[in-house]
C-alpha cells in the first residue's frame, strides 16, 4: 500500500509540470489564433473541467453565457477543443488534456493538440478499415 502511494505521488509530481506546459502551450496557441478578448481565467476554468458545457463555465466564471459560447466555439475552430453532442447538450472536450491522464507516463510534445488530432484520425482510419 505504501509503495502504491509512493508511485502515485511520483506520477503526480511528474505530471504537474506537464500540465503547466500544456496550459502554457494552449494559451500561446490561443494568443496566436485570437489575441483580442480571450481571458486566461476562462482557459484555466476549461483546464479544471476538460469536459464541460457552456453552463458549467458560466456558473463558475465571471463571463456571460454569450461570451463563453463564442470563446468555446473559437477554441473548437482553433482545434483546441472538440464539440460533441450528448443528447440535447453540447459538451466541449479537451482531448489532449484528457490524454495526459490516460497515459502511464507524463509526456509533452511540441503541440499536444496536433498530436491528439493525429491520434484521433488514426483511430478513425483503423476503425473504418
Amino acid at each position: 500500500m505504501l509503495r502504491a502511494t509512493e508511485l502515485a505521488a511520483a506520477w503526480s509530481s511528474e505530471t504537474i509540470p506537464t500540465i503547466r506546459a500544456v496550459l502554457e502551450a494552449t494559451a500561446a496557441q490561443v494568443r496566436r489564433g485570437r489575441p483580442s478578448d480571450f481571458s486566461t481565467e476562462l482557459l484555466e476554468l476549461i483546464f479544471l473541467e476538460p469536459c464541460c458545457r457552456i453552463g458549467d463555465l458560466v456558473a463558475r466564471g465571471p463571463s456571460e453565457r454569450h461570451h463563453v459560447a463564442c470563446v468555446l466555439k473559437e477554441l473548437v475552430r482553433l482545434g483546441i477543443l472538440r464539440e460533441e453532442r450528448c443528447w440535447r447538450a453540447k459538451i466541449f472536450v479537451d482531448r489532449s488534456y484528457l490524454d495526459l491522464f490516460a497515459s502511464d507516463e507524463p509526456a509533452f510534445g511540441p503541440d499536444p493538440h496536433r498530436v491528439a488530432r493525429v491520434a484521433t484520425r488514426r483511430q478513425a482510419k483503423a476503425q473504418a478499415a
